[in-house]
């Protein structure tokens, strides 16, 4: 401002015309600032709630595996057993019918106290 327009009227003018946009500018800041305050409080539950989601649903993919891996064991050992008790018969069944006369010493074993007689 040139020192002719130094008078207090022209400067009351110039600081109302400079403090004006300042004061909207000032407004504008703190709602952004507000809305930027509100947004992130509200991100950051989001993304607690997802990490809260996220664990709840690995716990239980992990209890299925468990619980799974469980009954595939249990499924192996009955098949297992099955298999073992149906190849025992399947082979001696044949042995003993193939010569009715020979004696089957698995299927007629003497007790360990007559074999030392």
């Amino acid at each position: 401002m040139p020192d002719s327009e130094c008078s207090a009227p022209a400067f009351f003018k110039h600081c109302v015309a400079v403090s004006f946009p300042l004061a909207i500018i000032g407004k504008t800041t703190a709602q952004t600032a507000t809305e930027f305050d509100r947004s992130s409080r509200q991100l950051l539950s989001d993304c607690r709630n997802t990490t809260k989601q996220f664990r709840d649903a690995f716990a239980d993919i992990r209890e299925m595996i468990g619980d799974t891996t469980e009954a595939a064991k249990a499924a192996a050992q009955a098949l297992t057993k099955t298999f073992l008790r149906e190849y025992k018969w399947s082979v001696l069944i044949p042995a003993a019918s193939s010569n009715p006369h020979a004696r089957n010493t698995h299927l007629h074993a003497k007790p360990v106290h007559e074999t030392n007689q």
